[in-house]
């Protein structure tokens, strides 16, 4: 996966790409809730945990990962959310 990092003292964003933004989000993440199109094709394990979408023409793929209440590490028992925080992580296909 390609992470990129900046720093900077500030950010000025148009307000026609904030909107484009959030609808954008907007519409990932409706489709990424209702997301089932599980099989065992892109589900091998049965875990649920990745899939691929496509949301305003573009593919989207998101992956569902499983730490410590710390987020340090990953957690001992996935199954357990006393013990279990769940991040996802949404990006675009060709980010990957």
């Amino acid at each position: 996966m390609r992470c990129t990092a900046a720093i900077a003292r500030d950010l000025k964003v148009s307000r026609n790409t904030v909107r484009r933004v959030l609808r954008f989000q907007a519409s990932a993440r409706r489709k990424d809730a209702v997301y089932d199109d599980f099989c065992h094709a892109n589900d091998p394990y049965g875990e649920h945990d990745f899939g691929a979408f496509e949301a305003d023409g573009k593919t989207i793929f998101f992956k569902i990962d499983y730490y410590d209440k710390a987020l340090a590490s990953h957690s001992p028992d996935p199954a357990d959310p006393s013990v279990t925080e769940r991040i996802i992580t949404i990006m675009l296909a060709e980010e990957y």
